[in-house]
């Protein structure tokens, strides 16, 4: 074929075949090489540079959530989670500075769940991204949607870069090593040369040197400072007013607090519980307040209580704005014997008491070392929308008496009394149920039979398990023996005599007898 060909032509295509066939190795180890010499150009490296630059104090607390590099040494209080940042770990870690990395919010599955999800600040259920959902909707640097959080600025790939490089050579664009249209024109006449099916294979590869050698030219340039550029994912900073100043991040609030039992377990929308310190249960309280510029006006409260009150008391809501004085929306009686559904109690409020920063519910004529748990306070708008909804459906309400709830819990009769005393039941979990909450290896929409035993405090249940994907039978001892009450596979759950059954205050079910 070569003697076809001709002489130059033959020679022509033999170097040609030699050089792409020794010169395709050598991108892989020198990109390798070019990269770690230009590992600064890196957003998750310039941002650490940008901090130790005076932009950020040394001692400040900073969280991300995906790989960015701040020197131990000079921040020794940022750290990264590894995970999607919920609000619930911003206010226990209490950050100074946020950083969202594309690389989390822009992966294709979270893109898609940003767009759908509808959690709230308060129910945030697994794979959360409610925080990112109020964060990203502002690019302009100032306040975002969230009270007490501005953004600050982003850290993005850039291709020729002219802030910050002292060594940019010209006004117009970078000029690559063979020029934008180098390699292109090269395959071209590599085409026309050879001709055929063996020019198009000879002018693909020549084309892609070319290229490679481009990029390999403009790395050697950044090294030399001819030319800078970013490369990485998107890094978005916040700044987080500090919570209770002025301009502050919101944060829940206590009189006091039992070590493990913080003012934000009454806040997650968790079945973790506030408790006040041991010996200070006496006009005990705790609240939330909404932050700068986070006004809220409420219609009613609705208080999840984590175990039975042992005698009855006062408790009393009340409003503030920052820095006035705390005004009363009412004085309630609870009832000392709290069970079932009745464990979640609704409290109206009265009408057109305007949006204030601080809401928080104080307990009224309980003794020093009452011995109280809150599981939930919810602050419910007009609409029905609890506190920390940002766009996301409606809760269900629980329809509770707020007075009479001493008779309530002695005449709890009808389902509650016969399931107490051993009568077989069947409960359903609702679909939409597992939408807002994770509920493990049960089922929603299976049936469940369940059956108490008094003797042992032990609740029997049978029904479709998810892990095994088969129907099992479990028993569980940890819910407390009172009439309403169900442990479902360790699960808690209330029941009133309706047949509604009811998960952290919210219904997300039926009971029936069999």
């Amino acid at each position: 074929m070569l003697s076809r060909l001709g002489r130059t032509p033959a020679y022509a295509f033999a170097g040609c075949v030699l050089l792409l066939l020794v010169g395709v190795r050598w991108w892989g180890l020198a990109a390798v090489a070019l990269e770690y010499r230009l590992v600064d150009s890196r957003t998750l490296v310039r941002i650490g540079k940008w901090a130790e630059a005076g932009n950020i104090p040394r001692d400040a607390r900073v969280l991300w959530d995906d790989s960015v590099y701040f020197d131990p040494t000079k921040f020794p209080n940022a750290k990264m989670n590894g995970h999607l940042i919920t609000y619930n770990e911003v206010y226990a870690e209490r950050p100074e500075y946020l950083i969202l990395s594309g690389h989390m919010y822009d992966a294709p599955h979270y893109a898609e769940m940003r767009k759908s999800q509808a959690y709230t600040m308060q129910n945030e259920g697994p794979n959360s991204l409610r925080l990112y959902q109020d964060l990203l909707a502002t690019d302009e640097p100032g306040p975002t949607k969230v009270p007490g959080i501005d953004y600050l600025r982003s850290f993005s790939a850039e291709s020729d870069r002219r802030d910050d490089c002292p060594g940019r050579a010209g006004e117009g664009p970078y000029q690559p090593w063979l020029g934008e249209s180098g390699p292109g024109l090269a395959a071209a006449a590599v085409q026309r040369f050879f001709g055929g099916t063996i020019g198009t294979w000879v002018a693909a590869h020549v084309n892609v040197q070319l290229f490679l050698l481009n990029a390999a030219g403009r790395m050697v340039d950044g090294i030399r400072g001819r030319v800078c550029f970013t490369s990485g994912p998107t890094l978005r900073l916040y700044k987080v007013h500090p919570p209770g100043s002025p301009t502050g991040f919101s944060q829940p609030f206590a009189s006091s607090a039992e070590p493990g039992s913080p003012p934000l377990a009454a806040f997650d929308g968790k079945p973790s519980v506030w408790r006040p310190a041991r010996g200070q249960a006496r006009d005990a309280f705790v609240g939330f307040d909404f932050g700068y510029g986070g006004d809220k006006e409420f219609t009613k409260v609705r208080v999840d209580w984590g175990r039975v009150l042992r005698r009855e008391f006062a408790i009393e809501f009340q409003y503030a704005d920052f820095g006035g004085e705390w005004a009363s929306a009412g004085v309630f009686r609870a009832s000392p014997r709290v069970a079932g559904a009745d464990a979640s109690s609704e409290y109206r409020l009265p009408d057109d008491l305007g949006a204030h920063r601080l809401w928080r519910m104080q307990i009224r004529d309980s003794a020093p070392d009452e011995e109280l748990a809150v599981r939930e306070v919810r602050f419910v708008a007009g609409s029905g929308v609890d506190a920390g909804s940002r766009g996301g459906g409606a809760l269900e309400e629980t329809s509770i008496p707020t007075q009479n709830r001493t008779d309530a819990a002695e005449n709890a009769s009808a389902l509650r009394k016969r399931l107490l005393a051993g009568t077989p039941a069947k409960l359903v979990f609702d679909e939409a149920a597992c939408r807002r909450h994770d509920f493990g290896i049960l089922r929603c929409g299976s049936v469940y039979q369940a059956r108490y035993d008094a003797a042992t405090n032990r609740w029997t249940v049978t029904g479709y398990s998810n892990a095994a994907q088969s129907i099992v039978t479990l028993s569980s001892e940890d819910a407390e023996p009172q009439s309403g009450i169900i442990s479902v596979w360790g699960i808690i759950n209330s029941f009133n005599d309706d047949g509604d059954l009811f998960y952290l205050g919210g219904k997300v079910g039926t009971i029936r007898t069999n």
